[in-house]
């Protein structure tokens, strides 16, 4: 409750009790006159019409406290209602707050998570960057060359079957190629699962793509064609079925080879490859 209002009551109820004084001292005084002036039996009559206008005076002050009465309820009423409004706007003060305080602590929490991604994301990257430097170390130009050994071993063999033929020339370069394979698919698979928006995993896709050079992309697109086609004769180290639909499901929902087309579709072993990898990615598993 406010002051004024405070104020507003307390100036009330001394109106009030200034009244109720004034009708016993009024009250008083008739008696002390009737006393006076009305004291033999002839008196009688007119002294019992003295009361019966008393009576009528106490009546009306009834009233009048009545009246009073229901008008310090009401000014104590607006004080309520008033200290009520300053608890709502308070209340509401407080809840703007919270929100605030929830929407900062909300942002902090995705800087934090995208930090945290950030900082496993590019050392995964620097991974694989080191791994690729250690490749050229051994074998100047590795991917580059790899790939045309790729080239050559894809023209060489039976052309009718050219998924069976690159997966024998990547089972025969598994110890080079392969750990290479499963250090972009981990890194796929890190984005994918990181808790940042859609937007986010295709920029840090982007970035990934961003640091292979072509021959190391194209070698990757003949591996994911070489790995993504089943058949009854699995050899040692290769994938499980449920690791191809994973694979299929990444590079499908980020497009991985979409986006590249114009980069990598030039330099492709044969033209057709490139429907060939669309089937396997966009339709069901060989």
């Amino acid at each position: 409750m406010n002051d004024n209002a405070n104020r507003k009551i307390g100036l009330n109820w001394r109106v009030a009790a200034l009244i109720f004084l004034g009708v016993i001292a009024v009250w008083l005084l008739s008696w002390y006159y009737l006393e006076r002036h009305y004291k033999v039996a002839t008196d009688a009559g007119p002294f019992g019409d003295m009361f019966g206008f008393i009576n009528s005076l106490f009546s009306g002050l009834a009233f009048a406290g009545i009246i009073i009465t229901i008008l310090l309820q009401r000014e104590e009423l607006k004080a309520q209602r008033e200290e009520l409004q300053l608890n709502t706007g308070a209340l509401n003060a407080q809840k703007e707050e919270l929100k605030a305080q929830r929407e900062e602590f909300e942002k902090q929490n995705r800087n934090l998570t995208k930090q945290n991604f950030e900082n496993s994301f590019f050392n995964c990257l620097d991974a694989k960057d080191t791994l690729v430097s250690m490749l050229n170390e051994r074998s100047e130009h590795f991917f580059e060359k790899k790939y045309g050994e790729l080239d050559s071993y894809y023209k060489t063999h039976n052309h009718n079957q050219p998924i069976v033929n690159i997966r024998s020339f990547f089972y025969g370069h598994e110890w080079l190629i392969g750990h290479h394979f499963r250090n972009v698919i981990i890194i796929l698979k890190m984005i994918d699962k990181c808790n940042l928006d859609e937007a986010s995993k295709t920029f840090y896709i982007s970035i990934l793509q961003a640091r292979m050079s072509n021959d190391e992309l194209r070698v990757f697109l003949y591996n994911i064609i070489s790995e993504l086609k089943e058949d009854e004769y699995e050899q040692p180290g290769s994938i499980t079925h449920r690791e191809r639909v994973e694979i299929q499901a990444l590079i499908k929902k980020y497009e991985f080879f979409e986006v590249l087309r114009p980069r990598l579709a030039v330099g492709l072993i044969d033209s057709s490859d490139w429907e060939l990898l669309r089937q396997l990615v966009y339709g069901p598993l060989l």
